[in-house]
């Protein structure tokens, strides 16, 4: 029988209560079986914002519901064959939320843990090519962030920024204290996820080590139309105007089976960054975990709206007109910014906070031939630039990524 669930907003949560304890004892468990873990209820609760927000028969509800289970199945898949071990656990957090997670269990203990955040859209898995060489050096902490993935999905109230804000950041703190990370720690995060990244360490610095920032999203502030002499096309209006009550995954969730074949037409840069090897298999393994992390119960979806003006653009930039945002995080956080040469997102800000610190304790790497997602299509250079930024190695000294003409390295000229 299919649990449905009521929830409120509970903003108030995350203003200056207590965090609970966990309910029960957390068992780790393998990634390869963890069909059987327990999902809390609030990863399978409807939001408000989407599929319930409409009067849909309940023959079309079963067409387009799809288990959690599916989305575990999926992870599995994905995780299948790699060299490392790792466990994956709900780490539970207030507001009765849990955090999906995963960690290395068999890396070097006396070395800088790394916590991966990863961008809108995806989940945990979309570091698939990375974590084995990380792991090697570093323990790897990932986890879906709230709203996304395996992780809870609780309401978001799309016009209130602040609270959506807050809920992101808390909880990552949250999460962090029920884990048990005391010591600093590498924070890499990827588009959303770099943004939500730099906001943590504006408020929580004190355990941040180092801020590694992959093509971030929300940097831009938005530009002015009007002295771009620009006009918004109307069918853009009409579509900005359908995505106040729809999310950008909307379409997925009510095609049901129809919208894996959908992603692989609209998504076919994936075929490309299929990981470990370039198989249908392995490609089609990255899209099922990709559609099945999206047609998941709209929530995380809803909470980046709240954060996003039309066309995508964020409505609290961390670089505005008249000040930067980062100027509250101490020069003692390096902070690294890295792009794929064919991203659509722009470096100017990267540019810009990179000569208001200064170079030494801020760079900006550009990976050459690679796109949003460098990390996977690319993943022999970023490790190469990984090994300098972990190693603290320092600027100008000739290292493995410095002698690889498909990096570049922007460097500050007196």
């Amino acid at each position: 029988m299919k649990n449905t669930i009521v929830e409120r907003h509970d903003s108030d949560l995350y203003d200056h209560d207590k965090l609970p304890t966990s309910n029960g004892v957390r068992a780790e468990t393998s990634l390869i079986k963890n069909q059987n873990k327990k999902i809390p209820l609030n990863t399978t609760a409807m939001a408000t914002t989407g599929i319930t927000s409409w009067r849909i028969p309940r023959l079309l509800l079963n067409f387009i519901s799809v288990s959690p289970h599916m989305l575990t199945h999926a992870e599995e898949q994905l995780y299948h064959g790699l060299k490392n071990k790792y466990t994956g656990e709900y780490v539970h957090i207030r507001g009765d939320n849990a955090i999906w997670t995963v960690r290395s269990l068999c890396s070097p203990d006396n070395t800088t843990p790394i916590v991966l955040i990863h961008d809108f859209g995806c989940a945990s898995g979309i570091w698939i090519e990375n974590i084995d060489f990380l792991s090697r050096r570093h323990p790897i902490y990932m986890f879906d962030i709230l709203g996304f993935g395996r992780s809870s999905r609780p309401n978001f109230d799309q016009t209130n920024s602040i609270n959506a804000e807050t809920k992101f950041i808390e909880s990552i703190e949250d999460w962090r204290i029920v884990v048990g990370l005391q010591e600093k720690f590498f924070l890499i995060g990827h588009g959303f996820g770099a943004y939500l990244a730099t906001l943590y360490t504006i408020r929580y610095g004190l355990f941040i080590k180092k801020l590694i920032l992959l093509d971030p999203w929300g940097f831009n502030p938005r530009p002015d139309e009007c002295q771009l002499n620009l006009t918004t096309p109307f069918w853009i209006k009409l579509l900005a105007y359908f995505t106040e009550s729809w999310t950008s995954f909307s379409a997925f969730r009510y095609l049901g089976p129809l919208g894996l074949p959908l992603l692989k037409l609209l998504a076919p840069r994936w075929k490309r960054l299929a990981p470990v090897e370039n198989s249908n298999k392995k490609s089609d393994t990255l899209y099922e975990y990709l559609y099945h992390v999206n047609i998941q119960p709209a929530s995380g979806d809803v909470g980046f709206q709240a954060l996003a003006s039309w066309y995508g653009w964020a409505k609290e930039p961390i670089v505005q007109v008249d000040h930067s945002r980062m100027e509250t995080i101490s020069s003692e956080i390096p902070i690294v910014f890295i792009y794929g040469s064919r991203t659509h997102i722009d470096n100017t800000p990267a540019q810009q906070i990179l000569h208001q610190r200064g170079s030494s304790n801020t760079s900006l790497k550009i990976i050459h031939n690679a796109a949003h997602f460098f990390f996977m299509e690319k993943p022999i250079q970023f490790h190469e630039v990984m090994i300098d930024i972990l190693s603290d190695v320092p600027q100008g000294f000739h290292s493995l990524a410095s002698r690889d003409d498909r990096i570049t390295t922007t460097i500050l000229r007196e």
